[in-house]
């Protein structure tokens, strides 16, 4: 349920690292930099903070990965839920 470019954005700002994020994913480290590129663009806010080759969740990407978490929360109770309904 939840949009795949923001289980991308999850799994970068649980790593801090594109690339430990695209081992994750099994995807290559620049479809990574394009998925962030490109939510970073529909939000009209910076989620990370780039440094050389360190990385870090900027105010308004620190308050998403709390809501991210919330949302997936929320997605594996729904999961439980129907699975429940379904037995």
């Amino acid at each position: 349920m939840i949009a795949y470019h923001y289980r991308v954005f999850m799994e970068v700002a649980g790593h801090l690292s594109f690339s430990k994020a695209a081992e994750t994913l099994f995807i290559s480290q620049p479809a990574i930099s394009k998925h962030i590129k490109k939510l970073e663009e529909e939000i009209g806010l910076a989620l990370f903070e780039r440094k050389g080759n360190t990385i870090s969740l900027t105010p308004p990407g620190a308050k998403l990965l709390e809501y991210m978490h919330q949302a997936k929360s929320l997605e594996q109770q729904i999961e439980s839920d129907v699975q429940i309904i379904k037995d």
